[in-house]
């Protein structure tokens, strides 16, 4: 089950609360009840809204569920700002998913992949948690060689433990997206995880080619 409740308080910022009770009766281990608040908010430095600043916050409280056999509670928290110099933009970020050295925040249905580095080390917490402080740079021109959009951007992540703050290694990702003809769009992207720890080395190299209707 999901339950969501936004307020748009216009130039005050978007506030988000949301539940999210996930019942695994062939996995009980990972079923959890998460309860959190988002608040987001941006804003034009200029006339033209050429340049914007930007800034996400969140926090979540995490502890189980249904036939869960572990008494867990477990915090999430995310911060972020951003600078945007269209088309330039800069991001610079704080997540750490909790852990008390058994269990870590669960997010079974989430795309980590996305937030938490292309190298896919961390798809699931670890039972110390993670921390992890990313920044990340981007740049796109509209219209370069007769495509829609072409963007680069590169983004680099030290990761560490919740609990201890054990070195956890650090990556560094980059990559290219073009959109072409209204409704095709590929991606070239790379991951060089350079890892602490229990967590090896790691580099990989994805490709993608997609089309929307």
């Amino acid at each position: 089950h999901v339950i969501s409740v936004a307020y748009d308080g216009g130039a005050l910022g978007t506030l988000k609360g949301y539940g999210v009770l996930l019942d695994f009766e062939e996995a009980p281990s990972v079923s959890s009840a998460t309860w959190g608040l988002r608040y987001e908010n941006s804003a034009a430095l200029d006339d033209t809204a050429r340049i914007k600043i930007g800034v996400v916050g969140e926090y979540a409280s995490q502890k189980d569920y249904a036939a869960n056999p572990t008494n867990y509670k477990e915090d999430y928290i995310h911060g972020e700002v951003s600078l945007s110099v269209a088309p330039f933009m800069a991001q610079l970020g704080y997540e750490s998913l909790g852990g008390d050295g058994a269990v870590g925040f669960s997010t079974p249905l989430a795309t980590l992949h996305k937030f938490q580095g292309f190298a896919d080390v961390f798809l699931t917490t670890p039972a110390a948690g993670l921390e992890d402080l990313y920044g990340t740079i981007s740049y796109s021109w509209d219209g370069l060689l007769k495509t829609d959009n072409v963007r680069l951007f590169a983004t680099y992540h030290e990761f560490e433990s919740g609990l201890g703050d054990t070195d956890f290694g650090a990556e560094f990702d980059a990559g290219l997206a073009v959109t072409f003809r209204k409704h095709w769009s590929t991606e070239v992207k790379g991951a060089i995880y350079d890892g602490a720890g229990a967590f090896a080395d790691r580099s990989l190299i994805w490709a993608s080619l997609r089309f929307q209707y």
